[in-house]
């Protein structure tokens, strides 16, 4: 599967359940900057990165259980 989440300028890309490199992979864009999504970010900001990372899995973690239930 593959998910996204925008906030404001960034979108974060997680690909999960994939083989090889995308096995658990991210990947950070600034669209305002980057609107082809070509300069992954993921490495290089990481205090960007983090808490939209911990914010897509809550959410992620929310929906299962809902779905669960």
């Amino acid at each position: 599967a593959t998910v996204a989440m925008r906030k404001g300028a960034y979108k974060l890309i997680h690909y999960l359940g994939y083989k090889g490199e995308y096995a658990d992979a991210y990947e950070l864009y600034n669209l305002e900057e980057d609107p082809e999504e070509l300069n992954d970010l993921y490495s290089r900001q990481a205090r960007i990165a983090s808490p939209m990372k911990a914010e897509l899995l809550a959410a992620l973690q929310a929906a299962n259980s809902r779905m669960k239930a």
